[in-house]
């Protein structure tokens, strides 16, 4: 596998081109359905839109693959490809001039040194591009990227001629691509084009696009994870998958500072060609790392809202921000945030300060309750040897079970197939073997039976995994200090499973202990986002007990995204960065399941 290309697709070979593309095959199908339906007196005229960085260029060149591999199309069609900038077209006479160019015509060198640009050059320009067309007997096929700069640059009556040939001649066909669709109804273009939505990247078709690059599965959990990290970019998650080929998923994650280094050009790059005004006004909205109004963006940029509303819709054209709802139910007022996520990430770290601040709990947050790959461990253990890493394993059951995965139909797979008892019994033998050989009071003892208090918790028998984890607890206290994070791990193992058993006052309790150690997170961030959410699907009276202590603790930046999700299932209302709101909404999810499960068990 190449390392994907960040601008020029164009540079592949066919060849290299069918090995790249693993996604977009529905919206190739449509474009390849309309080419075939053009074989008539008009023709059917063919738009992706899509954000920057979604495929569209990658997409464009896909279908031409296509078009000229199969027998019948490629006699019908004689594709003319443009550069993906067009800067030397500013007029409709500059448009058949370029296509004489890439049809390699003599008449291009006759034409261009008559100079100047005129109706009838214009009208012989075009009369020449279709005698070639009579003279090969197969139609043009025109592809064009940025067709929304296109008409910009063109004067409004040379956009009127253009649609007027595409309409009546059918010799022609434009297949193009925008950023914006051309959706207002004064558009000259409006409703003229069969439009195919390039969308974000589903977590599926991220799994598939990452297994292209990376040359390695990934679980559905942290296909989510890069959906969310990435908006669903295939540009962004191609870049992330090479530099991540190499590295375990909690390893990317951990040097996205490194990734975000090695690609300083190309986020720096696309700043420095904006005009000053537009790019504080970028820079603004990237800093704010929310949705935001425009009047939210002027205030910060102390600007005056009305130019500051003209900037973002530029850049709106422009494909670098996206328009969206209001995140209030009760406004109805356009916001706006970056198109591609990883700006965000970028410009945050490179300013520093406190805004960089809130980067890190957001990425640790994907890392660590995203990232818990179980199945492909558990199948990858050797069941006649416990080592560490088999102990690693029946650790990690606790949270991807019983705090989510457990609540999708992945997880389910885990009980209908018996991985659960497998890993049951695998931590039971983990446990005997350590304590044996090291004694019960051991930590790497003391650490296979916390993990095996989780199996106990995963299935579902809270007595059991509050008396293994509790013996655990105890005596890692006693032994290691109540600071210390295997102590504290334990902790939390110990609280979910009273929490489980309906015991929320100490659950609670033992949460605020948790929550006074932000430093060692890193270790029990799995644990404490168990607790709590196991906590908070109890009452709404106990979820906002969570919220609370949460707020009030050392922890409240670590664990601002579990506040958000906790405050989303509770209905409150939030301002967050989109990557932040859709990890909430995960969030949201796992605890009403959680909730709806426990209401079942109690009729």
């Amino acid at each position: 596998m190449m390392r994907p290309l960040k601008y020029n697709p164009s540079f592949l070979s066919d060849e290299e081109l069918l090995a790249n593309f693993s996604v977009r095959q529905s919206e190739l199908k449509a474009m390849m359905d309309c080419v075939r339906k053009n074989s008539g007196k008009a023709n059917l005229h063919t738009l992706l839109v899509g954000a920057r960085g979604s495929g569209k260029t990658m997409l464009l060149r896909r279908f031409l693959v296509e078009v000229r591999s199969d027998a019948k199309l490629a006699s019908l069609w004689h594709p003319v490809i443009f550069s993906e900038e067009n800067y030397e077209i500013l007029s409709l006479d500059d448009l058949w001039l370029q296509t004489l160019y890439y049809l390699a015509s003599p008449l291009y060198g006759t034409l261009k040194a008559q100079g100047g640009s005129s109706s009838e050059t214009e009208n012989t320009g075009l009369a020449h591009v279709l005698d070639f067309a009579d003279q090969i007997k197969r139609r043009i096929l025109l592809v064009c990227e940025n067709m929304g700069q296109l008409f910009e640059t063109l004067p409004d009556e040379d956009v009127l001629k253009l649609k007027a040939v595409l309409q009546s001649e059918p010799r022609i066909m434009l297949v193009g691509s925008s950023t914006t669709p051309f959706d207002e109804p004064g558009h000259p273009f409006y409703d003229f084009f069969r439009t195919i939505p390039l969308e974000r990247l589903s977590a599926a078709e991220c799994s598939k696009l990452w297994m292209s690059v990376a040359e390695k599965k990934i679980s559905p959990s942290q296909a989510r994870a890069l959906e969310i990290l990435t908006g669903g970019s295939p540009r962004l998650l191609s870049i992330l998958a090479w530099f991540g080929k190499d590295l375990s998923f909690l390893e990317l994650m951990k040097e996205l500072e490194m990734l975000v280094d090695d690609h300083t050009d190309y986020f720096r790059g696309q700043m420095e060609a904006l005009p000053p005004k537009e790019r504080k006004v970028f820079a603004t909205l990237a800093r704010l790392w929310r949705n935001s109004t425009s009047a939210e963006v002027a205030a910060e940029a102390r600007m005056e809202q009305p130019e500051t509303a003209s900037l973002l819709s530029r850049l709106s054209k422009r494909g670098l921000v996206e328009k969206l709802p209001s995140e209030s139910p009760t406004k109805r007022r356009q916001t706006y945030q970056l198109s591609e996520r990883l700006f965000n990430i970028y410009y945050l770290m490179r300013l520093g300060g406190r805004s960089s601040l809130w980067v890190r709990p957001v990425v640790e947050f994907l890392a660590q309750v995203f990232g818990a790959d179980i199945r492909e461990e558990l199948y990858a253990l050797d069941y006649s040897t416990l080592d560490g890493r088999a102990l690693r394993c029946a650790g990690m059951l606790m949270t991807a079970v019983n705090f989510g995965e457990t609540l999708d139909k992945e997880a389910i797979g885990y009980f209908e197939s018996g991985d659960i008892n497998k890993a049951f019994e695998l931590g039971k033998k983990a446990w005997e073997t350590q304590a044996k050989a090291l004694g019960e009071e051991h930590p790497s003892s003391l650490k296979a039976l916390n993990h095996l208090a989780a199996v106990y918790l995963a299935l579902g028998d809270s007595d059991k995994a509050i008396e293994l984890s509790g013996k655990a607890y105890g005596a890692m206290a006693r032994l290691l200090g109540e600071d210390d994070a295997e102590t504290l791990c334990a902790l939390g193992t110990h609280a979910t499973a009273h929490a489980q058993r309906g015991n929320s006052n100490y659950s609670l309790d033992l949460l605020k202990r948790l929550c006074m150690h932000p430093e060692f997170l890193g270790q029990t961030l799995q644990y404490a986002n168990t607790l709590c959410t196991t906590l908070a699907a109890m009452e709404p009276d106990v979820a906002e007990a969570v919220l609370k202590i949460i707020e009030n603790s050392p922890s409240h930046k670590e664990l601002h995204v579990l506040v958000i999700g906790i405050k989303a299932y509770l209905g409150h209302e939030f301002r967050a960065p989109q990557e932040v709101r859709e990890i909430a909404e995960d969030i949201k999810k796992w605890i009403t399941q959680m909730a709806s499960h426990k209401n079942e068990a109690a009729m």
